[in-house]
């Protein structure tokens, strides 16, 4: 028998090697590329930046230079995921050995922090301990700043302390704070641990001593702020700090402080403690304009807007030969037209008058959302005798608010119809406004106010006082006999619907407005914490049972937020970022109708009136439309509305797929112009109605 052939034998398969680490130090062309990289990412071009550590890869493969500046990145991006994957999976080499191992190691420890893994974090902070101090590391060959020992063995007694490792945490941050008192991990272990024990004093000394260490980072310490906050008065902060006047420290920078830590309170969205501080710091130090203009936007966060409006007038009543005339008016009394205002040079400091300007815009833009206007009507508005007879000082900060608007708005009837008694003291209202109108107009005068710190009060102001204008050439209509309101939630395009009558079919509806100011989709996705989050869900709980609301939002998102999200690198295109929004809005509409199940719910297409971010908005309104975007909404029970063309001239038949030079050329038509960036009111009669009524039944 011939014998069978034999299977050659299978070689036998070697382990790929690992891939080296690259030389860490480059040169020519790989140098100049990460230097810079380096440079874009100082200046906050990130994506720039990102493609750039891209390049430098391919010319020197896990140079570890390059590499960790992607993990700064993606963390900064908060992309945790993809930090851990680069250093475990793409680029493992880097943080096992070579002198990057210190940053991969703390940038992977950050990522488990931040994420809340504090078992992962503890395991990589105890690796990367041993290797401090680090080895200083040349800028000039492209190395970022290195973590400092100090600063690690802090995160390393915090993450301790949140992984239930209590004694070791407290162990470490006591032997810590011996040599370093203000190192800001072991200050939050060791304020949770004087916390426990009740020395709530000693608490917020620490705190107190630590944030002035780290005021040029102060989100860095929120989580400590927050933490003994959250647990203690103002008027314990207060009594804390107080011994330091003895010290020459003046009331008025104890007010300061005080204030500093109520704006930390208010950017994590605790708006009840920020109003009790912001409103100790004013009964300190009642002629600081900041403090006072702070107070008043806190409190019309919570919808507190009648006392908002009563602190403000308590700080211009400090200085009646300033603002004299302003307070006249605003108590409904006749003022000529030259009546005395103030003016820059009234006031020692630039920054000052700006804060004082904005006090009086800010109390004309809540005079404007508080009620209906100019509609034939007798008497005082109920705001105004409300507020004459108000003792500010007296009132403690709780969880009662006292709103401009009146409490029928938000109240169901028997027969959900509304009569002309709601619009009370509307054309008095009107007159009042007027004249704060002009006189505010004849302060901003001459004054580049949109370069100013006060830039959005003005922005306000700019398109309530157009809206004026416009409204003072038509005749006084007559008081509607009866209607609905409807609640329309939004950012500033709610101004040029706010209190407008709506009519189509057989339906009459008065546009109620709630405005969010500063609105983004993406600061109310469901992790969020930021203070318009809270403002959101605030305003949700006022709206009846069954009226109507119609959502406005989005048109910050595009003309801030998208834009900064692709230069950061958040995301690689804008078509990314916005399905990124409108996945965010899609869900928040899910989370609004369990709130209200009985409303009819309507979202307006995202306004497409500024010209240089059209591209954006008709793209975002585009995504809206489709078919996942309306099928979303259809479970949710969300109608959205289809407005005509709001332009002189065919829109083109893709928008998505036009240059955006092209849609910034598009006019608006003639009468919905307004100041550029927002729709006359003209808009709710001529394509409001129309939409809503396609869209009603």
């Amino acid at each position: 028998q011939p014998t069978q052939p034999t299977q050659p034998t299978q070689p036998n398969k070697k382990k790929q090697p690992e891939a080296e680490a690259a030389p860490s130090a480059p040169r020519g062309e790989t140098l100049g590329l990460l230097l810079r990289a380096r440079r874009e990412e100082e200046d906050g071009q990130l994506k720039t930046a990102k493609v750039l550590c891209g390049q430098v890869l391919r010319l020197s493969p896990n140079l570890a230079q390059a590499v960790l500046c992607i993990g700064r990145i993606e963390l900064h991006n908060v992309e945790y995921e993809n930090v851990l994957k680069l250093f475990s999976k793409v680029h493992p080499s880097v943080v096992k050995k070579g002198p990057g191992r210190v940053e991969a190691l703390s940038l992977r420890a950050a990522a488990y922090e931040r994420s809340k893994d504090w078992d992962a974090a503890c395991d990589e902070l105890e690796a990367l301990v041993p290797l401090l101090p680090a080895a200083k590391l040349s800028p000039e060959e492209g190395w970022g700043p290195q973590p400092e020992q100090n600063v690690v063995l802090g995160r390393l007694a915090r993450a301790r302390w949140h992984a239930g490792r209590r004694k070791a945490a407290t162990s470490l941050a006591e032997q810590l704070m011996e040599s370093c008192p203000t190192e800001l991990g072991a200050c939050e272990v060791a304020c949770a641990v004087l916390m426990e024990r009740g020395d709530a004093a000693v608490a917020l000394a620490v705190m107190v001593r630590c944030l002035v260490e780290h005021r040029a980072t102060s989100a860095m310490a929120s989580d400590l702020v927050c933490g003994v906050m959250r647990h203690c008065s103002a008027e314990e902060l207060v009594h804390v700090i107080s011994p330091t006047m003895k010290e020459g420290v003046s009331e008025r920078s104890v007010a300061e402080v005080v204030g500093f830590i109520g704006l930390i309170m208010k950017e994590r969205g605790d708006i009840l403690e920020a109003c009790r501080l912001y409103q100790r710091s004013v009964m300190m130090a009642p002629d600081h304009a900041s403090l006072s203009l702070n107070l008043m936007h806190t409190y019309t966060l919570r919808r507190d807007d009648l006392r908002a409006l009563a602190w403000g007038k308590r700080f211009l009543a400090q200085k009646p030969q300033l603002f004299g005339s302003f307070l006249a008016a605003l108590d409904g009394k006749a003022v000529n037209d030259d009546a005395k205002i103030f003016d820059i040079k009234d006031f020692d400091a630039a920054n000052e008058f700006h804060d004082a300007l904005a006090i009086g815009l800010s109390i004309f833009k809540l005079l404007f959302l508080a009620q209906p206007r100019l509609f034939e009507s007798k008497n005082d508005p109920n705001w105004l005798k409300r507020l004459r007879t108000m003792e500010i000082e007296s009132h403690i900060v709780g969880p009662g608010v006292l709103s401009l608007m009146e409490d029928s708005w938000r109240r169901r009837s028997d027969t959900d119809y509304l009569d002309s008694t709601m619009l009370s003291g509307a054309q008095r209202h009107w007159q009042i406004l007027r004249r704060l109108c002009a006189m505010l107009e004849r302060c901003c005068k001459g004054h580049e106010l949109h370069m100013t710190s006060v830039r959005n009060e003005n922005a306000y102001f700019s398109c309530i006082k157009d809206i004026l204008m416009q409204e003072s050439k038509a005749p006084i209509p007559k008081a509607p006999a009866s209607f609905k309101p409807m609640f329309i939630v939004g950012d500033s395009h709610v101004l040029s619907f706010a209190w407008q009558f709506l009519e189509f079919d057989d339906e009459h509806f008065m546009l109620v407005p709630l405005l969010i100011t500063g609105a983004k989709i993406w600061h109310l996705r469901e992790d969020s914490r930021f203070y318009t989050m809270f403002s959101f869900w605030d305003k949700l709980s006022i709206i009846p049972i069954e009226s109507p609301v119609i959502f406005l939002l989005g048109e910050i998102d595009c003309r801030d937020g998208i834009l900064r999200s692709v230069q950061k690198g958040k995301h690689d295109s804008f078509d990314d970022a916005l399905r990124t929004v409108v996945n965010v809005y899609l869900d928040l509409l899910v989370q609004v109708r369990k709130k209200l199940p009985s409303n009819k719910l309507f979202v307006h297409p995202v306004p497409i009136a500024l010209p240089e971010t059209r591209f954006l908005t008709m793209a975002m309104n585009t995504l809206l439309e489709t078919d996942w975007s309306q099928l979303s909404m259809e479970k949710a029970r969300v109608k959205l509305l289809r407005v005509e063309s709001i332009f002189v001239k065919d829109v083109p038949e893709h928008p998505e797929n036009t240059d955006a030079l092209t849609l910034a050329k598009l006019e608006l038509l003639p009468e919905l112009r307004l100041d550029g960036i927002h729709m006359s009111t003209v808009y709710v009669k001529s394509h409001l109605a129309p939409a809503m009524k396609k869209t009603w039944g």
